[in-house]
């Protein structure tokens, strides 16, 4: 499961619309709130194994998620031109 998203601001953008910044922004796909309101994205962890895992995982995904970002930015840049 991809925990992360990138969300582009130009993704709508027609030729003929004015030019602006384009962005980009990274979301969570999927979370649990607790009832204090945190943000949960793991599983309940019980070992330091299972911790290794999951902050692995969340740091692989961020790495995935931060070279769609850049990707994103440079087609949404192209784009607007």
């Amino acid at each position: 499961m991809k925990a992360f998203r990138i969300i582009n601001n130009s993704n709508n953008w027609k030729k003929g619309d004015l030019p602006f910044d384009v962005m980009v922004c990274v979301a969570i796909n999927d979370c649990v709130h607790t009832e204090s309101k945190d943000v949960v994205i793991s599983q309940k962890l019980a070992s330091d194994s299972e911790i290794d895992w999951a902050f692995d995982d969340l740091i692989k995904q961020l790495e995935t998620a931060r070279k769609h970002a850049k990707k994103q930015l440079k087609i949404g840049i192209d784009s607007i031109k």
